[in-house]
């Protein structure tokens, strides 16, 4: 929107894909604190990885996580309420064994002449032997008329709890009773026959993006910096890791992943580094992985990504996202053992495989140290390989492509380029004054260039920003706005082409 100031300082948005006991599917919910996933989410007897690493970001300093979870079926629980023409089903709107529903209907307030309409509550329990209400829906004067404004089916279309399967019977239900109760409500609970256990694949955890599923669910929040794949039990696969690094490089984010169960020591890393083809700079991982200390609660297979994915974001916001930069390792909280234990010399060959190092501190810490990505650019891309400088400029780099947006839709002439350039400038020139863009010798810090004639069409706006963020090595990035979608474009531009232009 036009006017509006890019932050230079901001929340950066972590994202973790996995599955719960139950709650929402394929919808992004802003989590605060382990107990608001535990009531959304969680059941109780049933503790999942995704909420060991909720617990892991919220103790380093995370203070929001966006959760998504993904079922490994779309099985849900039934309800059938008896009536005289038969039975009306109501389903769970969302899947899994522990989304515990029970429902009521009543006739209260309903003319004793009307033999259509109904009262209907639902409520959603803790589970069957805590039946304690944590959500409430209440639909009034309902009708089993398809032709009545009120037809139950419709009235329930907003639900967070239920859905009405068709066809509906052509008589209301009865008055919910139960034996026993003489007086007061009376339920009809979820059927408690499931005995199916399905683990998560990489198709899961990835989804589809035309039913915006798995990590395409992403695409209804608008920025998105760090994104981390937790699956049941093992590692991620290499269908989901190409699919999701190809995601984060498009919504300019990290992908943060568990290093390979194979990866036993550093020969194995070195290995299997050297004879992979797999290559991103916006892709990290770490050796060794942890393993679980009796007593702690966590899962047998641990990650430690909830821990450095939580340091990172809180260092983020109180420092800027170039706080650290200065800085070859990060320390955060840690109750697990590593595998292997590393000496400098280990540490120094990870890091030159794009690899980070976890090591022991006292006190309960670990150390994370190369802050590097599995990047193998050479040249001036080779600063990518820099976890610090990847994240520094994705974060440039996705503001100005949000934050110029609205240029395709804008009048074509030079006012929408003034607006353009104002707004950049602005930015940019704040960056610099925090000292997030370095001071080259040849002079400024940053530039802004038009892109041809671009600028004479009504629907598109091309420019490139270039900026340097070590010495006198500029990155650039043309930035291509239509209609429909903003394109960016790494380039090789140089400061002095740029500026002559």
């Amino acid at each position: 929107m036009r006017g509006q100031r890019l932050p230079i300082r901001r929340e950066s948005v972590a994202a973790f894909i996995g599955s719960s006991p139950r709650g929402p599917v394929a919808i992004p919910v802003s989590v605060r604190s382990v107990d608001e996933f535990q009531r959304r989410f969680g059941a109780p007897g049933h503790r999942c990885r995704l909420q060991d690493l909720l617990a892991q970001f919220f103790e380093n300093g995370g203070t929001n996580a966006i959760v998504v979870r993904v079922s490994a079926s779309g099985r849900r629980h039934r309800i059938a309420i008896p009536g005289p023409a038969g039975n009306l089903v109501l389903s769970a709107l969302n899947p899994g064994p522990c989304e515990c529903l029970r429902v009521s209907v009543d006739y209260d307030g309903i003319p004793l002449g009307d033999r259509e309409r109904f009262n209907l509550v639902a409520h959603r329990l803790v589970s069957r032997d805590r039946p304690i209400v944590e959500d409430q829906e209440i639909y009034r004067a309902v009708s089993i008329d398809p032709g009545d404004p009120d037809f139950v089916a419709q009235a329930v279309v907003e639900s967070e709890l239920i859905r009405v399967e068709e066809p509906v019977p052509l008589a209301r239900p009865d008055v919910t009773r139960c034996s026993g109760v003489a007086i007061g409500a009376a339920y009809e609970y979820a059927d408690d026959d499931w005995r199916e256990r399905i683990s998560l694949t990489d198709y899961d955890l990835i989804g589809c993006d035309t039913e915006a599923t798995g990590i395409f669910a992403l695409d209804r929040i608008p920025i998105l910096d760090v994104v981390c794949l937790v699956p049941d039990e093992g590692e991620v696969g290499p269908v989901a890791s190409f699919a999701a690094e190809a995601y984060c490089r498009a919504r300019h984010a990290m992908l943060f992943v568990d290093p390979p169960a194979a990866w036993t020591s550093v020969e194995d890393v070195v290995k299997d580094r050297l004879s992979t083809v797999f290559s991103s700079s916006n892709v990290a991982t770490y050796f060794p992985r942890p393993r679980a200390l009796p007593g702690t609660g966590l899962s047998r297979e641990p990650s430690a990504l909830g821990a450095l994915i939580g340091r990172l974001v809180a260092d983020d916001f109180e420092r800027g996202i170039w706080g650290a930069r200065d800085s070859d390792s990060l320390t955060f909280r840690y109750r697990a053992r590593l595998e292997s234990a590393l000496d400098e010399h280990d540490v120094a060959a990870l890091k030159r495989l794009g690899v980070n190092a976890l090591r022991e501190c006292v006190g309960g810490h670990v150390q994370f140290g190369g802050l590097v990505t599995m990047s193998r650019s050479r040249g001036i891309d080779s600063q990518w390989s820099d976890l610090r400088l990847r994240r520094l400029g994705l974060f440039i780099v996705g503001s100005i492509a949000r934050g110029t947006r609205w240029a395709a839709f804008a009048d074509g002439d030079e006012r929408r380029w003034g607006d353009i350039q104002e707004l950049v400038t602005a930015f940019m020139t704040e960056l610099r004054d925090a000292g997030a863009l370095s001071e080259p010798v040849s002079g400024e810090s940053w530039y802004l260039t038009k892109d041809r004639d671009s600028f004479a069409e009504s629907d598109a706006a091309h420019f490139v920003v270039g900026f340097s963020l070590t010495g006198d090595d500029f990155v650039a990035f043309r930035f291509v706005h239509d209609r429909v979608d903003c394109r960016v474009q790494p380039v090789a531009w140089q400061p002095g082409v740029a500026l002559a232009s």
